[in-house]
């Protein structure tokens, strides 16, 4: 990757998304800052000899800003990069490598995402290392911690982290909005009631 993009995207809580059965690239950033965005748009058009007519602007769920554009290249299938000033990570022909402060770990990205899908709504370091050995992935609690961090980074993974009692916590929002959904239909039962109640 260009340094001058890797730095940028450092500095921006970033990452770049590379899909090569789509042919496009997404920029995902963490700030809203006109300046930055500027910055990095100028970069991408750069590095990648386009220009800003060849870029979608948007925001994402789990972005405040998405750019997005079609390219094609020879790497692997897919190539991921990016982190938080804690973690950084990368996906390179189907190898999840994390760098942080627990040192470095590598991991098949297809079990990784078998490891997500294993983990419940709410999930500690502990679960993540139990879900692991359940998928044939070994991940010491260290490599757990940093996972939490690149799940709820990575726009592919609807996630995000919280400290339960200060330690991280993996929080799927998937399921947080499946729990508030039945709140709210629990709340108009009580009040409206249901069409199925018979009255006398």
């Amino acid at each position: 990757m260009d340094p001058e993009l890797h730095k940028l995207l450092y500095e921006c809580d970033g990452a770049i998304i590379y899909d090569k059965s789509e042919g496009t690239v997404k920029v995902c950033l963490m700030t809203t800052k006109y300046t930055d965005v500027e910055r990095v748009v100028d970069v991408v058009c750069r590095v990648f000899n386009l220009s800003k007519e060849d870029l979608r602007i948007g925001g994402g769920r789990s972005w405040k800003v998405l750019i997005a554009f079609k390219y094609s290249a020879t790497v692997g299938d897919e190539v991921i990069e990016g982190g938080t000033k804690r973690v950084l990570y990368e996906v390179v022909d189907g190898v999840l490598r994390l760098r942080g402060p627990y040192g470095t770990r590598a991991y098949d990205y297809e079990k990784v995402k078998d490891l997500f899908d294993e983990l419940g709504e709410r999930s500690s370091a502990e679960d993540i290392v139990a879900a692991g050995r359940a998928v044939g992935l070994d991940v010491d609690y260290n490599g757990a911690l940093m996972l939490i961090e690149f799940f709820a980074d990575n726009i592919n993974f609807d996630a995000e982290m919280e400290y339960e009692n200060r330690k991280k916590t993996l929080v799927k929002l998937s399921g947080y909005l499946r729990k508030e959904n039945v709140r709210k239909l629990n709340q108009e039962k009580e009040v409206i009631g249901t069409p199925y109640e018979v009255g006398d």
